[in-house]
């Protein structure tokens, strides 16, 4: 089960929804990346658990957890990350550490109030 929270910079008012970090749900894994093309943070599904219990990395790596029986022939591989707001290539993960504002720099604050679970 995967954690989002609301980040809001107190500079700049720019406000988002993300794990800020590595998580995951039931299908797959995430990490949180920022566009460098349209300054916009964003979790992308970077891991997909299939439905023989096999995770394939992104990376065409192939498995990288034990499964039962075999494998299926052709591993379900994306062949692109995009960015889903511009549908731009170039992306960086994010500064989980210090959570930068992608539009002005400063740290973004988490609203300690507001978290949304995800599956």
């Amino acid at each position: 089960m995967g954690t989002l929270r609301i980040y809001t910079c107190p500079v700049c008012d720019y406000s988002v929804l993300t794990s800020a970090g590595p998580d995951a749900t039931f299908s797959a894994g995430t990490e949180t990346f920022k566009c460098l093309d349209c300054c916009e943070i964003m979790d992308i599904a970077t891991r997909v658990w299939t439905p023989r219990s096999i995770l394939i990395d992104f990376d065409n790596k192939g498995p990288l957890l034990p499964f039962e029986g075999t494998p299926p022939p052709r591993p379900r591989v994306v062949e692109v990350v995009k960015c889903p707001v511009c549908e731009g290539l170039n992306l960086e993960l994010w500064d989980t550490t210090l959570k930068p504002c992608p539009k002005c720099d400063t740290s973004l604050e988490v609203d300690p109030d507001i978290i949304c679970m995800i599956d």
